[in-house]
């Protein structure tokens, strides 16, 4: 090109017959030589992310970053064409790019929420040639979780009375717990000094506990639950506990009284609540009859019943 003044130049390819494009730019001071150039027949699109696609754990001081699989038009990578959220709406931060024009790294101006699912998403961006992404761009990722795992249910209870000594250790969680990281056995059930052996079972994704004895629990005794420290699948801990409870001594309860709730007289023609007096006798279900007829199982303390005092029940 003889004619092509001296200084700055841009110099742009098209395939006649086909999509590939090609920019380069520079200044002309003496003859040069731009070797081969090959045309670039894709629009830009992410190659990559840090933090990756369904990462967990993340630290919440993460920065994110985002590399394209071509130089892109810094012009479009903006707020807009860029963004990190969660449930809880946007997340502000600097976005800077690097030297490459490829690499861009997304920097929260505040610590990200523990726990938290935030997805990256990315559309609208150009590459040099004016080439727009195909189609957009979402990446999540979830940051580490800082709570520790809590007991939610035990079976028997704490303190329980009249406990089957048939039954098992049943410890629930509130989330999945980390047998892996147990010195030895998670559950000790002892009475006094023995030490009572058993079997253990992780249930329901490793969010139970079963431990169950080698033999019947003996009757009308005291037994200690002692649980090791718990860590769930991100180290966080729950100290070590224990609780007791006492076994059945096989005497059946009995109802001392049906007593009005409230006190005063049942009155035919009304409906009148009436309690079951168990006096101390561990019970967990009451059955109410009325002239040989089953009418209700109650289950929750104090056993109260509503009673229509109907003519045909009798006196």
């Amino acid at each position: 090109f003889g004619a092509v003044p001296l200084g700055a130049f841009t110099l742009s390819l098209q395939d006649p017959i086909g999509p590939g494009m090609a920019r380069r730019s520079g200044t002309l001071a003496t003859p040069v030589s731009l070797g081969d150039i090959v045309l670039d027949e894709t629009p830009p699109a992410v190659s990559s992310t840090s933090p990756g696609a369904g990462a967990i754990g993340v630290a919440r001081a993460a920065t994110v970053t985002l590399v394209f699989s071509e130089p892109v038009d810094l012009g479009t990578v903006t707020s807009t064409t860029v963004t990190l959220s969660s449930a809880a709406g946007p997340v502000t931060g600097i976005l800077t790019p690097e030297a490459d024009e490829r690499t861009f790294t997304f920097d929260p101006l505040a610590d990200l929420a523990a726990e938290t699912r935030y997805t990256l998403r990315v559309e609208g961006v150009r590459d040099r040639m004016g080439r727009v992404m195909a189609t957009p761009f979402s990446s999540t990722f979830t940051t580490v979780d800082i709570t520790p795992p809590s007991l939610t249910e035990a079976t028997p209870p704490a303190n329980a009375t009249g406990v089957t000594s048939f039954t098992t250790i049943r410890l629930k969680f509130s989330e999945p717990i980390d047998p892996a990281r147990y010195p030895g056995g998670p559950i000790v059930l002892r009475t006094g000094a023995t030490l009572l052996e058993g079997t253990t079972a992780y249930l329901f994704g490793n969010t139970v506990i079963v431990f169950t004895p080698a033999r019947p629990l003996a009757d009308q005794t005291l037994y200690q639950v002692q649980l090791a420290q718990t860590f769930d699948t991100a180290g966080n801990a729950l100290p070590a506990q224990s609780f007791t409870f006492q076994t059945t001594d096989r005497t059946p309860p009995v109802i001392t009284a049906l007593t009005p709730v409230g006190g005063g007289t049942v009155i035919e023609g009304t409906v009148k609540q009436i309690a079951a007096n168990l006096g101390s006798a561990d019970v967990t279900v009451v059955d109410y009859y009325v002239n040989d007829v089953p009418i209700a199982a109650v289950r929750d303390v104090p056993f109260t019943f509503a009673f229509n005092a109907l003519p045909q029940f009798g006196a």
